[in-house]
C-alpha cells in the first residue's frame, strides 16, 4: 500500500514538472516554475498521514486540470 502511494506521488511530481515545462513555454521562466514545484513537494516531504497525502495529491491534480498524465492515458485506452 505504501509503495503504491509513493509511486503515485512520484508520478504526480513528474506530471507537475512537465506542467511547469509546458507553462514556461507560455509564461516565462522554466526553472522558476520547476523550483516552485520542488519547493512545494519538499515542504510536505515528511508527511506520513495517508489522508493528508491524498488531500495534497487531489489539490495538485485539481490545479493540473483534474487528471494526471497516467489517467489521461488510461482514458484514451478505455475510449479506443
Amino acid at each position: 500500500m505504501a509503495e503504491k502511494n509513493l509511486d503515485s506521488v512520484r508520478q504526480l511530481f513528474r506530471d507537475c514538472l512537465r506542467l511547469a515545462d509546458y507553462l514556461s513555454t507560455r509564461q516565462g521562466s522554466r526553472e522558476a516554475l520547476r523550483q516552485q514545484v520542488r519547493l512545494a513537494f519538499r515542504k510536505n516531504l515528511d508527511e506520513k498521514d495517508p489522508e493528508k497525502i491524498e488531500e495534497h495529491k487531489e489539490a495538485c491534480v485539481a490545479m493540473r486540470g483534474g487528471r494526471t498524465k497516467r489517467e489521461e492515458g488510461e482514458r484514451k485506452d478505455v475510449g479506443a
